[in-house]
């Protein structure tokens, strides 16, 4: 599950942290091994915070979860099925030389 803050309280968030912990975004990443690129990423709010993540923030902070405001989504949100739809595409798309590739069976960069 990934964790989302309204607005802006993604960041509050991290800063509170960082306040109650004491320690910079850097000593905070380095002491959950975490890659502080990714950690800043989180904090800029560029992605949302993974559930096992945000607890061990929570954690490390003294932070009560249930009295922050948040949202929950799937890790899968957004993401498309590559399966069934892939090859659908591939059928509509190379309906002819679909039955060749697979007669190669994966060589193509053969002749």
């Amino acid at each position: 599950m990934r964790i989302q803050f309204r607005e802006k309280q993604q960041e509050k968030f991290f800063n509170y942290v960082i306040q109650k912990t004491d320690l910079n975004l850097k000593k905070i990443s380095k002491k959950m091994k975490i890659d502080y690129e990714r950690m800043k990423k989180y904090k800029q709010e560029k992605c949302r915070i993974p559930e096992n993540i945000f607890l061990r923030l929570c954690n490390i902070a003294s932070i009560n979860p249930e009295n922050l405001d948040f949202s929950k989504y799937p890790d899968n949100l957004g993401q498309i099925i590559g399966g069934k739809k892939g090859i659908s595409g591939m059928r509509r798309k190379y309906a002819k030389k679909l039955s060749g590739w697979r007669r190669k069976g994966g060589r193509n960069h053969f002749k």
